[in-house]
């Protein structure tokens, strides 16, 4: 059936990636900012030799897995067409979501590689094979998954039951609804997001003391932050559009709304605060790190009044993203204020939400 691999594609590859297209530009950008590939070569060698620290590649990697195809598994559940495909003979059946988990999974497929060719240049044989080994297992243990969710279309997730339970025994502020919905729905999303910002400002926090740096360094690290939270704020727009679309016709003044909103992406912040806080340096007055911490909350919320001046799809995003990044490093390096900046962008936050939210309105994409 050669319409298999083709609806396939189109139902679950194409929307995987351009939803997640602010997600794969962020971590291009820290890749490429922070490590040449002299260094890039250099980590590989160290970790083919190191047991353990290819370990932790892996671990990543599987992450990674588990964020794709728990992506197509819930495609799977929510497209009715897809049903129909588990009437197709079981061999062409797992060769088409064979090809589909290869697609998803070509981004950490070919750093593998790319290790898996430092490996054979170190003559390291146990690490060649223990790549290969997690290659093989990445590629084939989710085809049983994405099988089972064909068959199985409408079981609930273990993380949907645990859910519904804590949603009859406690009562969520409608401020940690959205939270709530990424713990429930998209997990991977949520804590691969967070956990990339927190390595980022540790990383940062603990390089600072080490040479002669000052608070550029760390307003950089929440500018890639911000841009980092690129993907988040994206879900919720479309949270708020298509899960809470009543709350448009209450009568809440739009200051209100854009303050619950600003209380959002602090709480979605609280992280990076405690590390500021934790980690502040010495030569820093607590007043530095409050502009530093302001500035990427505001950063944040700019790109995520941004949303609604015109319906985007995600990969249409990009724009945007590189173009706040590419101010924000651009007004850091010429040492603006912190403050001034910070004010800055709430204010054209304000005026972004205030002119273009009572007419936003959330569009379907058209197939192709």
């Amino acid at each position: 059936m050669n319409a298999l691999p083709t609806v396939l594609r189109k139902t679950i590859v194409e929307q995987f990636y351009r939803q997640n297209a602010g997600l794969f530009f962020v971590v291009l950008m820290l890749a490429g900012s922070f490590l040449r590939a002299q260094e890039h070569i250099a980590l590989a060698e160290a970790a083919v030799h190191a047991p353990f620290m290819l370990g932790l590649y892996q671990v990543l990697w599987l992450t990674y897995t588990l964020f794709a195809t728990r992506f197509a598994v819930g495609v799977i559940r929510q497209t009715e067409v897809l049903y129909y495909f588990r009437l197709v003979p079981t061999p062409r059946r797992w060769l088409g979501l064979l090809v589909v988990q290869f697609v998803l999974l070509d981004p950490i497929l070919l750093y593998t590689a790319f290790v898996g060719w430092i490996s054979v240049e170190q003559h390291t044989g146990p690490s060649t094979i223990q790549l290969i080994a997690g290659a093989v297992l990445m590629l084939v243990l989710p085809v049983f998954w994405l099988d089972y969710a064909l068959k199985t279309p409408n079981r609930q997730s273990l993380t949907a039951n645990v859910g519904a339970a804590w949603r009859e025994r406690f009562t969520t502020p409608y401020p940690l609804f959205f939270i709530r919905y990424l713990l429930s729905d998209q997990p991977v999303l949520f804590f691969l997001t967070k956990a990339g910002s927190v390595l980022l400002m540790l990383g940062i926090l603990n390089l600072y003391p080490t040479d002669d740096y000052d608070v550029r360094l760390l307003a950089l690290g929440l500018l890639f932050v911000a841009v980092s939270h690129s993907s988040m704020m994206y879900h919720l727009y479309q949270f708020e559009h298509e899960r809470l679309a009543l709350l448009r016709n209450l009568p809440v003044p739009v200051s209100r709304r854009l303050g619950t909103y600003a209380l959002i992406i602090a709480l979605l912040l609280l992280p990076e605060t405690i590390l500021l806080v934790r980690y502040q340096p010495d030569d820093l007055s607590m007043g530095v790190i409050a502009s530093v911490w302001a500035f990427g909350h505001s950063l944040i919320l700019l790109l995520f009044t941004l949303l609604f001046v015109r319906h985007r799809q995600p990969d249409q995003m990009l724009p945007v993203v590189f173009g706040l990044l590419l101010v924000g490093f651009l007004t850091i390096m010429y040492q603006l204020p912190l403050w001034a900046l910070s004010v800055l962008g709430w204010v054209m936050a304000t005026g972004i939400f205030t002119r273009y939210y009572p007419r936003s309105t959330w569009e379907t994409a058209s197939p192709d």
